[in-house]
């Protein structure tokens, strides 16, 4: 995100397996270098835009195909946990429990649980437009 924020085009890959599925992992070696080729090939990468690439929970060979979706929502059972920090200071750590996740059949989550490799482009500005008219209304100014 850092990367699309300041410009440069930028590609974040996740999987969706268990860290210890190594040989998952691996399976999408030629897959990713063959969409990195091609992302990196268009010759104007939208500005302050990051490509998410989810990766479904199986080898390659077993992959539906690829999806280009839209950005699904996830939140934890268990939300918030009270723990220390190195430095022995108070804080709290976000995530745990159960994982729940929101959005429609075209959702990145959806695509991955149906066993398809996910593309979302995300753009860096989250700021709703459409509510900046409304919220100056609330006459928050003190």
């Amino acid at each position: 995100m850092e990367g699309g924020t300041r410009g440069v085009p930028s590609v974040a890959i996740s999987f969706a397996g268990p860290m210890s599925d190594l040989d998952g992992m691996q399976s999408y070696r030629s897959v990713l270098a063959r969409l990195i080729r091609r992302i990196t090939s268009v010759s104007a990468f939208p500005k302050d835009t990051l490509l998410n690439i989810n990766l479904p929970p199986v080898g390659a060979d077993h992959t539906r195909g690829i999806r280009v979706t839209s950005l699904g929502s996830r939140y934890f059972s268990e939300s918030l946990t009270r723990t220390r920090d190195p430095w022995d200071r108070e804080i709290f750590w976000i995530g745990g429990g159960a994982i729940h996740w929101t959005g429609g059949a075209d959702s990145d989550h959806h695509a991955v649980a149906e066993g398809y490799i996910s593309i979302t482009p995300l753009h860096m500005d989250l700021t709703n437009y459409d509510l900046l008219e409304t919220v100056r209304g609330w006459s928050l100014e003190t």
